[in-house]
Parts: structure tokens; C-alpha cells; sequence
């Protein structure tokens, strides 16, 4: 019942300004901050930019950079890239320490919606900026969602 009541009173107020020193004068108890952050579902927000993006980083469509050798992920539909993670731009926001310290994570999909997730621990600058493959064609629906590039930003 109190924690319900704090939940409420943080989901109101930017979490990363809550004290929790006054939830507990207001409540008169001790919080377990342990207890607290199991208690939420944590969030990572993600914005995008038109900002250059440099190599390794965060971004959504355009081409991926990957590493070299990659083999892109083959099916019964074609696989297009969707975005690029760089862990290293998020892992200060990762509380409950749910991913690797560094590294990159790649998300390519289907039209249909699928898709797939890959992680490389791959230094940036092993990394290359990878063409779709000559015999893969994009269609104008998927080429609108996939080719156009933005810079990801997280807080």
C-alpha cells in the first residue's frame, strides 16, 4: 500500500529529481531502494535527430555499420536494417544492469514485421558501413521506413 502510494507520487515528478529522503518523512518509513527499482518497470527514452551520425553510433535506418564479415540475416522475406544500439550511448540508464557493458546491438526486420536482433562487441573502428546486398530490392514502403537516417539519442 506504501509503495503504491510513493509509485504514484514518482510516476507524477521526473524520476531522476525524486528525493527519496522526503518520501520518507511524508510516509514516515525507510525506504529499500533495491525494493523500489524492483518495484518499477524502468524506462530508457529514445529520441531521434536529423544530426550527422558518426561511426558506431546510435541511429535508426540508413546503412547499418557493421562489422566486417557480417552476414546479413537471410529468410524466406528479405531482412532490412532498422537501427543500431551502441550500448555504451545507454548503459547509464540501464539500473538493473540488464545489458553487457559495451557493444552494439542491430535490429533488422521484414516487411511483414518480424524481425531480428544481433549483438557485436566489435571496437568502432573494425566497424564498416555495410551496403544492403546487390540482389536484395527495397520496396518504396520499406525503403520510406528504413533508408532515411536519424541519429538516436537517449535519456
Amino acid at each position: 500500500m506504501v509503495l503504491d502510494k510513493i509509485r504514484k507520487r514518482i510516476l507524477k515528478e521526473d524520476l531522476s529529481k525524486c528525493d527519496l529522503t522526503s518520501l520518507e518523512e511524508i510516509y514516515d518509513i525507510k525506504v529499500d531502494n533495491e525494493a523500489l527499482l524492483n518495484y518499477f518497470e524502468h524506462v530508457i527514452e529514445l529520441f531521434t535527430t536529423k544530426s550527422k551520425v558518426k561511426l558506431g553510433q546510435s541511429k535508426k535506418g540508413g546503412l547499418p555499420h557493421l562489422p566486417k564479415g557480417f552476414q546479413w540475416p537471410k529468410g524466406e522475406e528479405e531482412y532490412y536494417f532498422f537501427a543500431q544500439l551502441n550500448i555504451d550511448e545507454f548503459k547509464q540508464y540501464d539500473l538493473k544492469d540488464q545489458f553487457p557493458d559495451s557493444g552494439i546491438i542491430y535490429y533488422f526486420v521484414k516487411q511483414s514485421g518480424w524481425g531480428k536482433a544481433f549483438y557485436s562487441n566489435t571496437s568502432v573502428d573494425e566497424l564498416v558501413i555495410t551496403e544492403y546486398p546487390t540482389e536484395q530490392k527495397i520496396s518504396k514502403f520499406m525503403k520510406n521506413l528504413v533508408m532515411n537516417e536519424y541519429k538516436l539519442q537517449f535519456k
